[in-house]
């Protein structure tokens, strides 16, 4: 019997034109610029999941992130996901209702993992920055002995705040607790040193696309066997967000059997690429390259009487939050950027502060002509707005 169907509706057929992409500058708090290598990579015909052209990627792919992490982690990978995946995984995975989470607070990165930890039934105790851009070890010390919490959780740079946030001596005095530490490196890796295996993290999570200039979309993470112990002890609580289940997401990398759950294939590709560019520098070079650029940042925002509220030997390199006084329109100023020379910076972490900045050189993007670029198209709006 032929079957009756109901008329097309063209209501929502329309005609569009090929994308056309203004080329922009970027440089807030991500994503960067994506370099060209990486963008062809990521063009790169798919093949199966099981080809063993793919398994190689695979596996090149967690050697490399070992080596921009420093560490022999085996439960080291990525996964398809945003900002919020990696951090949700790791506490939905390894916390369970009741656990208390301490969380070094330091600006919007580590409120988010205090939200997450909340909608997951987890006690969280913050701990307060005092009279520091960073967090104190007698501090988290502290902490430890009054909370007795399961996991220490610390934002290494902060994106909101501009900070670094030392890491030496937390891990040892978190497993002296009985704690296992847990640090966000979104804002960090590829830009300054990160040693997880020598600073004792035990779950170590970041994004492709900030500075190891990737494609959007792909959340990395490492844990170590104090971690896994952890999860296999939880392996008979019933545990909610199972896509997000850090052993089951790592099954997908092991297995033989991809085929019911694909992996992002052309993200990988691109991750791999971006991975082979640090690799190819040197992580000594690639640190130093962020660091020196960053300081002809700092040094030309002094000379132009731009405060930048992070005392320099806490500054993250590849995040610089700047604040115009008297009177200066910061957002008027974002704006003559965008338009007369195609620079995007990011506004301040909250609304209300609209005279302050916060500039991004991640990356691909943290080079000698882009600051340059960005200092002359600073002085040209103070002196046009100021």
């Amino acid at each position: 019997m032929r079957n009756h169907l109901p008329p097309i509706s063209n209501t929502h057929r329309k005609r569009t034109q090929q994308l056309d992409v203004p080329i922009r500058t970027l440089l807030g708090t991500g994503p960067s610029n994506i370099p060209a290598r990486v963008l062809q990579a990521l063009g790169t015909q798919v093949v199966g999941a099981q080809d063993k052209v793919f398994l190689n990627v695979l596996r090149e792919v967690q050697e490399l992130l070992r080596y921009v992490w420093q560490t022999d982690n085996a439960c080291t990978f990525a996964f398809a996901g945003n900002e919020q995946s990696a951090p949700e995984a790791a506490i939905a995975t390894i916390l369970k209702p009741g656990d208390v989470l301490v969380v070094g607070h330091s600006g919007h990165m580590s409120v988010r993992i205090e939200r997450i930890a909340e909608a997951y039934g987890i006690t969280v105790q913050r701990i307060a920055r005092t009279d520091s851009d960073v967090l104190q070890l007698d501090d988290i010390r502290t902490a430890l002995e009054t909370y007795r919490p399961a996991l220490v959780a610390l934002v290494h740079g902060d994106l909101s705040t501009g900070a670094l946030q030392p890491l030496s001596g937390i891990g040892e005095v978190c497993h002296e607790h009985g704690a296992l530490l847990m640090v966000d490196t979104i804002g960090s890796l590829g830009a300054v040193p990160v040693y997880v295996d020598a600073w004792g993290i035990d779950i170590c999570y970041s994004t492709a696309e900030k500075c190891l200039s990737a494609v959007p979309g792909l959340s990395l993470i490492t844990l170590n066997d104090r971690a896994l112990e952890r999860i296999s002890q939880q392996s008979n609580s019933p545990l909610p967000a199972h896509a997000l289940q850090v052993d089951r997401l790592y099954r997908l990398w092991t297995s033989d059997s991809q085929d019911d759950e694909l992996l992002p294939i052309n993200l990988l590709y691109a991750l791999r690429e971006s991975l082979r560019m640090v690799a190819d520098e040197g992580l000594v070079e690639c640190w130093q390259r962020h660091r020196n650029n960053a300081e002809l940042l700092w040094f030309g925002i002094e000379d132009l009487a731009v405060e930048c509220p992070v005392a320099i030997e806490h500054r993250l390199p590849s995040l610089t939050v700047v604040y115009f006084s008297n009177g200066v329109d910061g957002k008027a100023m974002k704006r003559h950027l965008l338009t007369h020379y195609n620079i995007e910076v990011a506004a301040a972490a909250h609304p209300d502060q609209g005279t302050t900045w916060r500039i991004g050189l991640m990356g691909y993007n943290s080079r000698a002509e882009n600051v340059t670029l960005f200092l002359k198209a600073l002085e040209d709006a103070l002196r046009i707005l100021g």
